[in-house]
């Protein structure tokens, strides 16, 4: 894991330091959770899938996991460092390094909260009723007809083993879900199901289970996947 007293990366042979402070020998540095959520400018582009996978890939050493959205972004990192504050300036320092190189360096971010590992165990919850009924739009629903259609014939005409992938999110992105990069750990009153078609992938679909996009998920995604994993061992057997 890095550490917010002075670590360094090798970038293109030589050396870069996000420098903060150094670490006292009678202080004890502590883990912090920090949550960056960053968005695309008003009238920007939507997002992409493989830059936002490429970011977490970067921010590795931090412990890194992230949810997926076409027009947002967020990212959960797990930082050492004295004091609360000491954790966001060093999460807020990487993660804008890493956003450049991986061509996220125009998202803004809109929000970052702090907390100790303690705190985020207890602030897990189910969502409440009312915002379970607003979470989603029934309309949503009439969309999941047409795109397991146009996804169904679009893995027939793969043109390489990374659009499985990219066919996958952009159904559950469509349903009104989020993709999860990482380790998922059971969330009361979320639904997350397990998109991953290629060794060492770590992704899931998440919603909330009293949703348009949960119910979605539940009656439709299963099946789906199991197509996209069957597309790919017989289209391209190596990646698999």
């Amino acid at each position: 894991m890095g550490n917010c007293s002075g670590w360094f990366r090798k970038e293109s042979g030589m050396s870069e330091q996000v420098h903060l402070s150094s670490t006292p020998q009678d202080r004890i540095l502590e883990d912090w959770v920090v949550v960056l959520e960053a968005t695309t400018e008003p009238d920007g582009e939507k997002l992409e899938f493989g830059a936002v996978q490429h970011l977490l890939s970067r921010l590795g050493d931090w412990n890194a996991t992230g949810l997926y959205n076409p027009d947002r972004y967020a990212v959960q990192l797990h930082v050492p460092a004295l004091a609360p504050y000491e954790a966001v300036r060093c999460a807020v320092a990487y993660h804008r390094r890493e956003a450049r190189a991986a061509g996220l360096g125009r998202c803004t971010v809109a929000r970052v909260e702090v907390m100790t590992l303690g705190e985020f165990a207890c602030g897990v919850r189910a969502p409440t009723a009312e915002e379970s009924a607003t979470a989603q739009p029934a309309s949503r629903a009439g969309l999941v007809s047409e795109e397991l259609y146009l996804i169904t014939r679009a893995l027939l005409r793969l043109t390489g083993p990374g659009q499985v992938g990219e066919l996958l999110v952009g159904f559950v992105t469509a349903a009104g879900g989020s993709v999860r990069f990482g380790d998922f750990f059971p969330i009361p009153g979320m639904i997350a199901i397990d998109l991953s078609v290629a060794p060492g992938e770590r992704l899931y679909a998440v919603a909330e289970t009293v949703s348009v996009a949960g119910m979605i998920f539940e009656q439709s995604l299963p099946s789906l996947v199991d197509d996209a994993r069957l597309a790919q061992r017989n289209q391209y057997p190596a990646s698999t």
